[in-house]
């Protein structure tokens, strides 16, 4: 697929029932700017060719490289790009977008570290996996990132301190891991309420060091069903701890 379509842009293969792995022929798509697969039942591990992917690689907004003509980018803003769980248009700043979305598939393994070379990336979601290890160092590199959603996976050890050098991020879901240790302190992270790091064994320092979560926290996700991989709704999760206190 990759050979034969190497200017292709955007690619948007989202809620069908691909199954398999992640083919690899998807990373000689240089051009590629959006690549969402979200919703599927992709498995095996994340492929490592992240260095091939030359337009997510670059800052879009210095760029001259990617233009395009307006006669359907209505449909295709819609389409492609659902974010923090929203669909969000996009028009003359369309160029200037790199997303990745592997969400809400059955993959495993680690995050690979090479997703550093994608320093233009604005989205990154890997949520609703079974992705396991230490969130990688070297993601604090992407410093344009704005929306990162790791949510309701296997990661462990503790958040890297390099994510609290985040200048523009605006979204931010590690729910329902088994991260644990101090919440990084930085302007950007401070921002971000509970139910951003909730169903770990997390300490926030801005609060009290000693006021570790983890007593309290791993009930929450039993409300996730893990065989369906289900997007975590807050409300409920606020009725269901009120109602475990309560009896």
């Amino acid at each position: 697929m990759g050979e034969r379509l190497p200017k292709f842009t955007f690619l948007n293969l989202q809620s069908n029932r691909f199954s398999d792995h992640i083919l690899f022929t998807l990373y000689a798509l240089a051009s590629l700017q959006i690549l969402d697969l979200a919703s599927n039942n992709l498995s095996g591990t994340i492929p490592k060719c992240f260095n091939n992917f030359c337009a997510m690689a670059t800052d879009l907004s210095s760029s001259d490289l990617f233009l395009y003509g307006t006669s359907d980018l209505a449909i295709l803003e819609y389409e492609l790009l659902a974010m923090k769980g929203t669909m969000v248009r996009y028009s003359t700043t369309l160029r200037f977008v790199a997303y990745l979305d592997f969400s809400d598939n059955h993959l495993s393994g680690d995050i690979p570290s090479k997703l550093r070379s994608l320093l233009g990336l604005r989205t990154l979601s890997l949520s609703r996996n079974r992705l396991l290890g230490k969130i990688p160092e070297e993601i604090g590199n992407m410093v344009l990132l704005k929306s990162i959603d790791f949510s309701v996976n296997e990661l462990s050890s503790e958040i890297p301190q390099t994510m609290s050098s985040f200048t523009f991020l605006s979204f931010l879901n590690l729910s329902l891991n088994n991260l644990s240790r101090i919440i990084p302190t930085g302007p950007q992270l401070k921002r971000f309420e509970g139910s951003s790091f909730v169903g770990n064994h997390l300490c926030e320092p801005q609060l009290d060091e000693n006021s570790c979560t983890s007593d309290e926290l791993p009930s929450v996700r039993n409300v996730v069903d893990d065989a369906d991989r289900l997007e975590v709704d807050w409300f409920y999760v606020t009725i269901a701890l009120g109602f475990v206190v309560g009896f």
